[in-house]
């Protein structure tokens, strides 16, 4: 009976501990057929940037940031357009689009945000790889792929974020 009494005393005090959720990360497929990032915020806090980092290739990655002061909940990766400011290099190497997605590279698309009245907090990465986001059906339908462990849930509850 000690024990189990310590180790829910244990539980209880690593929960108390962990920083609340202010935000979450998803990957979906836009009526296009684009594979697009989407960005919940709870609204205390703002999206200072999100990262794009391919990992099949020794971790290149693209700093993404809203240009201006909107609050953008979506953003389609191959394109972010004039919404984001980015840093993909200017001149790219002859043959090599440096905005396109390598279809079965895998990717991380992660965030840092700011105002969330205990400093900056981080947005969990979701990790993906471009040809099985395009080719899930389930992500064609107006669902999306979250950070945690891959779990697909509706665009609505994606953007409910019960933890704000």
């Amino acid at each position: 009976m000690a024990v189990a009494t310590a180790l829910i005393l244990v539980v209880w005090g690593l929960a108390a501990c962990t920083p609340r959720l202010r935000g979450e990360l998803g990957v979906t497929v836009d009526p296009q057929g684009r594979v697009v990032g989407l960005i919940a915020v709870c609204p205390d806090a703002q999206l200072d940037h999100l990262t794009l980092t391919e990992v099949s290739q020794g971790g290149v990655r693209v700093t993404l940031r809203p240009a201006g002061d909107a609050r953008p909940d979506s953003i389609v990766l191959s394109d972010p357009g004039d919404a984001w400011m980015d840093d993909r290099p200017q001149q790219p190497r002859q043959g090599q689009d440096p905005r396109a997605l390598t279809a079965d590279h895998e990717y991380v698309l992660a965030g840092l945000l700011t105002g969330t009245g205990s400093g900056n907090a981080k947005l969990d990465g979701v990790s993906f790889v471009p040809e099985e986001v395009l080719a899930d059906p389930q992500l064609r339908s107006g669902m999306v792929r979250t950070w945690r462990a891959g779990e697909i849930v509706s665009a609505d509850e994606f953007r409910r974020l019960d933890q704000c």
